[in-house]
């Protein structure tokens, strides 16, 4: 039985790519962003919050922007330059043409280099070789992870259930039933003696250092 079903599990876990550290304006997003002040209140540990949620909004705005269609530009940029390279075997380039050649077949390798960095992060495997590649592979890498990861549904209280609500209570009620506290005999040193110093003995140890002998 095949079933297409878009489950709602609330906002996915925000990642950064290690391409982004590379790029100036990664950092130029991050401080304009930093340095907003929003609307609050004098909660500390807000403050703090909201001022996260500003990065990561502004990050993924400009990640979509500057990433989001890199594809496209990649092909753009292949079909431009393969094109000067089927008209310069009939004749030769002129300076133009060739300069815009080489324009396209570097950024075209710059934006390819960009999407295998990202593929790498996304599958977390390392090539056997540096620039070794199998592209079905690594698609097929980051599937499985995803699956991996992916709850579709659990057996509560017997009877199988896909909602993800349901799927979030059942685990929160799991994890806390292992953490919690279960009654029991718990030893006490309250009735216990142990030898002590005294009073002026404790306030020697905390005397200043002096080479005078005592």
């Amino acid at each position: 039985m095949l079933k297409d079903e878009i489950k709602d599990f609330c906002p996915k876990p925000f990642k950064i790519f290690d391409l982004w550290m590379d790029d100036p304006e990664c950092l130029k997003i991050v401080s304009e962003a930093w340095a907003e002040q929003p609307n609050i209140g004098t909660r500390r540990d807000c403050w703090l919050l909201n001022k996260l949620k500003n990065v990561k909004g502004a990050l993924k705005a400009w990640s979509k922007k500057k990433f989001g269609k890199i594809d496209d530009e990649i092909e753009e940029l292949k079909i431009a330059a393969l094109n000067l390279e089927l008209k310069a075997e009939t004749s030769p380039l002129s300076d133009s043409e060739l300069q815009s050649w080489k324009e396209n077949r570097k950024a075209w390798m710059t934006k390819e280099n960009m999407k295998k960095r990202m593929l790498k992060q996304k599958s977390r495997i390392r090539w056997a070789i540096d620039g070794d590649e199998n592209t079905k592979f690594i698609h097929a890498i980051i599937r499985n992870n995803y699956n991996k990861c992916n709850i579709r549904g659990l057996t509560i209280n017997g009877c199988w259930n896909e909602n993800p609500l349901d799927i979030k209570e059942e685990a929160v009620r799991h994890f806390s039933s292992l953490f919690e506290e279960k009654d029991g005999f718990r030893p006490s040193l309250s009735d216990l003696s142990y030898p002590s110093i005294s009073h002026h003995d404790a306030e020697s140890l905390e005397v200043k250092f002096t080479e005078q002998k005592s």
